[in-house]
């Protein structure tokens, strides 16, 4: 399983929908995202006040996709090294809930 971000589902041809976790205030995904050269359409953002992080739902480029899988692998080690240590816990805590509601 990725930690991280997940694939959404998708209905259209030449996107894919994602949604990540990153910091709320400096958003570090952003500069990966630039510095990778990916063409992310932004479609919403959700805050706990709570928390630290934030979850953002976006759109990318489905030949992109690569490139943002490989820049969440790189989200996911940066925040490690910046201090975070319960980014992964706290992505395991968030998701691992709604995937057993979404189960059939």
């Amino acid at each position: 399983m990725a930690i991280g971000y997940i694939w959404l589902d998708d209905r259209t041809l030449f996107r894919q929908l994602f949604a990540y976790m990153d910091t709320s205030g400096n958003h570090r995904a952003d500069m990966l995202f630039q510095e990778y050269g990916i063409k992310v359409k932004f479609k919403r953002k959700w805050e706990d006040p709570d928390s630290p992080y934030c979850f953002v739902f976006c759109s990318v480029p489905k030949r992109q996709i690569p490139l943002f899988v490989k820049a969440m692998e790189e989200l996911r080690k940066q925040m490690i090294l910046l201090g975070h240590d319960d980014y992964e816990t706290c992505w395991q805590r968030v998701i691992k809930p709604s995937a057993e509601t979404s189960a059939p």
